[in-house]
């Protein structure tokens, strides 16, 4: 859910991967298809300001001026305010060695200060770029009739992702037609697919595929037994969801919450929200004092939702009730406001003479946070503002002996650690940042609040699917790192209905619109794993994926399509990923509805 401040214009999604390939996605390079998540621009592409509301639309669809089809791309700039460039991206092992060759049609009309190109990036498996061709020398300036641009280049052998579009900088009109995307020498419309599974790898799906009752809270979880089982005496189980609004997915994920705290004991249920923020939740539910509506309302809006305060309200009756205890708490780290207040409060009664010190540290930080949530972050404040939030922490980290042994109350003094833990940790975000520093700091923070709870503790951890599964840089696999062998990983997907999500983007989360938007595509892609699923036509399955690839289910441990939507609308919601490397398990529901926003 954090923001990413990008300088992206255009963007079309793809993926290419090795092994047997059947189309799939249209790359839309010719930009022929209106986008409908954010009309105006084309089908499946990425404008920069779907980051940034503010900027306009710098960036629309022209029936117009065109070169070919019926429509083109335009890019008006008034403000020379960093460049804009477009992508599609692919993604696999198939791309190192390649030859690339873009080209498309590209016209200008007065680009002052800057220049209209082409643009090839080459990326590692982190869509961490290592390599850029923006033609050098060879972009439009001024102004010109429709010219053909071409940029070719051969990937190296690290590469395994690949953006491409156009770019441009400086002010001015620029109209991009007609790109034509080529992998040693043959063009690429489509995204490839996987080869759909055989008979044999069929019947083994519907043999595998358990089904289950319901998706909503309370009553009797006599079928939900093969999910108890799947749990067996893992420590923490991570609960994923395909999108950050579904309604059926965070009922459940309440459900299942109920289930594992009645009959298996979990006592902790923790959700991708900032960690001192979701205090107050856990306030709430152990005590009472406040309301369930007041306690969400300062976690992210994708959380305020009638799901997720049912489960609220639910873990405070079980706690009232006395039958056992669950508290309902927060690992995320992306607001550093809260932690730095707490650290300043501390170190004023604790540590008087370092509170000083520890007040500038803070305070550019601090001061660029006071308008509101994520202030612009190039990696120059990032490493300015982590430097000082690393003094803070080192600081306090290594006092803390004395602080306890001057009579600090020990939870005061676990708080104030992690709280500059915190800070730093968001001191480290910044517009570029590698999705791993997130990641891997949520997956501290709730090896942390573990070490705060009596031994044998057992948690739930809610999240988004890419959060939760095994993936190089993700949150689960440094949880597996942390907990070996104590972590199970389901991941939640389905193939029709409805999401809510942010229908802008923009950087202050609090003036983001959200709304009720259609899943697509319908039907799932081919060769996905939930058009398989929906093939059986069944409303609701658990397929448990441990072991799955030594056999007939080793065709899902080869890239597949598997549903991905975050906290924004997108043209189309599936990332290619090997799900049975990635998961202990996936949920599938055949149907699902739009959450619905707290009233």
């Amino acid at each position: 859910m954090m923001h990413r401040s990008r300088t992206l214009a255009l963007a079309a999604l793809a993926l290419l991967h090795a092994g047997a390939l059947h189309a799939q996605k249209p790359l839309n390079l010719d930009l022929e298809r209106p986008g409908f998540a954010y009309p105006g621009t084309p089908w499946g592409w990425y404008t920069a300001d779907q980051d940034d509301p503010s900027l306009g639309h710098p960036a629309q669809m022209d029936s117009v001026v065109r070169h070919g089809g019926r429509w083109s791309l335009r890019v008006a700039r008034d403000s020379a305010a960093g460049p804009w460039f477009g992508e599609s991206w692919f993604a696999g092992d198939a791309l190192a060695g390649r030859r690339v060759r873009l080209s498309g049609w590209v016209r200008t009309q007065n680009v002052q200060g800057g220049s209209a190109a082409l643009r090839v990036d080459a990326m590692d498996g982190n869509y961490q770029t290592l390599s850029v061709d923006s033609m050098p020398g060879r972009a439009l300036r001024g102004t010109a009739g429709w010219t053909q641009l071409v940029v070719e280049t051969t990937l190296g052998e690290n590469v395994r992702a690949l953006g491409v579009g156009g770019q441009v900088s400086g002010t001015g009109t620029v109209w991009f037609d007609d790109l034509v995307l080529e992998i040693d020498g043959r063009a690429v419309t489509t995204e490839p697919g996987p080869a759909p599974p055989t008979a044999a790898q069929r019947a083994w799906l519907r043999s595998a595929a358990v089904p289950f009752a319901s998706v909503e809270p309370g009553g009797d979880d006599a079928d939900l037994a093969a999910f108890r089982s799947l749990v067996g005496d893992a420590r923490v189980v991570s609960l994923g969801e395909g999108t950050h609004g579904t309604r059926e997915f965070f009922t459940l994920k309440h459900r299942m919450i109920e289930s594992l705290v009645r009959r298996m004991g979990f006592g902790v249920v923790m959700l991708e929200a900032n960690q001192l923020q979701a205090e107050r939740i856990n306030r709430y539910v152990l005590t009472g004092q406040g309301s369930a509506r007041e306690a969400l309302s300062g976690v992210f809006k994708v959380l305020q939702t009638d799901e997720v305060l049912a489960m609220v309200e639910w873990a405070r009756a079980w706690n009232a009730s006395g039958r056992g205890r669950v508290e309902v708490v927060g690992y995320d780290m992306q607001d550093p406001r809260l932690p730095m207040d707490s650290v300043l409060a501390f170190l004023r009664t604790a540590d008087p003479a370092f509170a000083p010190e520890a007040e500038r540290a803070y305070a550019a930080m601090h001061t660029a946070w006071l308008p509101g949530p994520y202030p612009v972050r190039p990696d120059s404040v990032v490493r300015a503002w982590s430097a000082s939030a690393d003094v803070v922490r080192r600081h306090v980290r290594e006092h803390a002996p004395a602080y306890l042994a001057r009579g600090a109350d020990r939870a005061r003094v676990a708080w104030a650690v992690q709280n500059a833990e915190v800070a730093f940790q968001s001191a480290s975000l910044g517009d570029l940042t590698p999705q791993s520093v997130r990641d891997s700091a949520m997956a501290a923070n709730i090896a942390w609040t573990l070490a705060q709870r009596p031994a044998g503790t057992r948690a739930v951890v809610w999240a988004h699917n890419s959060h939760v599964m095994r993936g190089p840089g993700w949150m689960g696999t440094y949880l597996d790192q942390m907990l070996p062998g104590q972590v199970r990983v389901v991941g939640f997907t389905t193939a029709e209905g409805a999401y809510t999500a942010a229908g802008n983007w923009a950087r202050d989360a609090a003036s983001r619109t959200m709304g009720e938007f259609p899943l697509a595509p319908v039907p799932p892609p081919p060769g996905s794993l939930a058009a398989e699923l929906y093939a059986l036509g069944a409303a609701r399955l658990l397929l448990d994926l441990r072991g799955a690839a030594a056999g007939e289910g080793a065709w899902l441990a080869e890239p597949r399509p598997f549903l991905g939507i975050g906290g924004r609308v997108v043209d189309y919601g599936y990332y290619t990923i090997p799900i049975a490397r990635l998961y202990d398990a996936v949920v599938y529901l055949r149907t699902t509805t739009a959450s619905r926003p707290m009233r």
